[in-house]
């Protein structure tokens, strides 16, 4: 009896030692790279992507060999949360270890997100910063970038780009204004002041089409539009353009005195050109006006808007949600 159990144990025991030599030469195996061949593959990991995700898209594309490897992989080398996004190119003759080594490097492209309203020369900073330039290449970059937009303000698209890190200021308004011509064809020069006016001058999508009606109506009467932010413009330009730190200053009494075709207040119509980057929900309001019969409105101090027909409405609207 005690031989038997002895055997047994025995016949355990080498069994787990065949499995655990077996498991460890398939997992040494595994981590290996799926080809000797240097040829690159692409692979595209967007924000939010979980290991999972990210081993699927690189067994996908024939990097790695097994989804669960890498993922055991990174897991228990509390590697999962610093692999970055982006675009990757990458080698097919890499093992796991050597993968992830080339993922933490960065990718060839990043993800940059540039929002609706912004001036081109906030533009060019944000892609500067999100592809990693040095102060040099920045200031190399936005020197070119604003020279070749100069009569570009309002047709640089808002939208997440995967922007290569070696991008050229020339690629860069490429895709900016491809995107804009993709989006919204067949624009007019009046329709993309008046989107940019809207786009900063608003707070949510549903008012843009009264306040375009608002505008259109002023511009029909002969009054001026008294825009604020086209002022704010007007003063970054006059008061710190082209270093400033705050593109959109506060407006004080003083500044609908400044002297600028883009002061709403002292100048009747349109400004001479846009004065921000609209986006979609912008320039279909401008294009589609609401027709309607006010000619004021304000935002309470919770951002909600209210509307009015005459002066005398308007100061009542004045008095009840900002006073």
């Amino acid at each position: 009896m005690k031989k038997t159990i002895l055997f047994i144990v025995g016949l355990l025991v080498c069994s787990a030692l065949v499995l655990s030599i077996t498991v460890f030469i398939w997992w040494t195996e595994e981590l290996k790279a799926p080809s000797t061949s240097a040829q690159t593959h692409t692979v595209l990991v967007i924000k939010g992507s979980s290991a999972e995700q990210i081993a699927t898209k690189l067994f996908e594309a024939k990097v790695i060999k097994s989804v669960f490897v890498f993922r055991a992989y990174v897991k228990f080398t509390h590697k999962a949360a610093n692999l970055p996004v982006g675009e990757f190119e990458i080698p097919g003759n890499l093992s796991v270890p050597q993968v992830i080594a080339f993922l933490q490097k960065g990718p060839q492209e990043v993800w940059v997100t540039l929002p609706e309203g912004l001036r081109r020369e906030q533009i060019s900073s944000k892609i500067g910063a999100a592809v990693g330039f040095t102060d040099t290449q920045t200031k190399a970059f936005a020197s070119s970038f604003l020279t070749l937009t100069k009569d570009d303000e309002g047709y640089l698209f808002p939208e997440t780009y995967l922007v290569p890190k070696d991008v050229t200021p020339e690629k860069a308004i490429s895709f900016l204004k491809n995107t804009f011509e993709k989006k919204f064809p067949n624009s007019t020069k009046e329709q993309v002041i008046l989107a940019s006016l809207l786009e900063r001058e608003t707070r949510t999508d549903s008012e843009k089409p009264i306040i375009a009606g608002i505008l259109q109506n002023r511009i029909a009467l002969g009054m001026p539009l008294q825009v604020d932010a086209s002022v704010q413009y007007a003063k970054a330009n006059a008061t710190c353009a082209p270093n400033c730190t705050e593109w959109w200053p506060t407006v004080y009494l003083d500044d609908y005195k400044l002297k600028s075709a883009y002061n709403t207040y002292e100048f009747s119509g349109l400004p001479p050109a846009p004065i921000a980057n609209p986006g979609l929900s912008s320039l279909e309001a401008a294009a589609n006006p609401s027709k309607n019969d006010y000619l004021y409105y304000i935002h309470d101090k919770n951002g909600v808007v209210h509307f009015a027909k005459t002066y005398d409405e308007h100061l009542a609207n004045v008095q009840k949600y900002l006073r």
